[in-house]
């Protein structure tokens, strides 16, 4: 009988697994291109592809169309290990005032990486960074 219970519940979940990444990928996913044509999108968007490069939190994906640098947050906060030849969906905006390397056509800010079937969440929200009120020793910043 509990195997029967645990089959039930794995079914379920990969269904979910399946809907959420039919919804994900199929609906809401740009293309680079897309995304450097309208410049800055407002809001967030979705890219998919393959990493090209990878250091301290920051790597560029290529879908075919174009190249994008994602940054994730600062190293001491959270180490990100995403690695060249990995393919990732990026949920994330995109950053004006901040020129791109040489690498890539824009930079996006990462909200969520989707790996195979790992989230990895960055932030829960637009606006200011959780890192944003700490210092590198996980200290609160001093109130202005």
């Amino acid at each position: 009988m509990l195997w029967k219970t645990l089959i039930c519940v794995i079914a379920v979940a990969a269904g979910i697994a399946v809907f959420v990444h039919h919804a994900m990928t199929k609906t809401q996913v740009s293309a680079v291109a897309d995304v450097r044509a309208i410049g800055n999108p407002g809001g967030a968007v979705a890219l998919q592809g393959k990493v090209t490069y990878a250091e301290d939190n920051t790597f560029v994906l290529d879908d075919g169309t174009g190249k994008v640098e994602v940054t994730t947050c600062p190293v001491w906060y959270k180490r990100v290990n995403i690695c060249v030849g990995e393919r990732v969906m990026v949920v994330g905006r995109v950053l004006t005032g901040i020129a791109p390397s040489t690498r890539s056509d824009f930079v996006i800010g990462a909200y969520r990486i989707f790996r195979r079937y790992e989230v990895i969440e960055i932030r829960g929200k637009p606006g200011k960074p959780p890192w944003g009120s700490q210092r590198a020793s996980g200290e609160p910043l001093p109130s202005p």
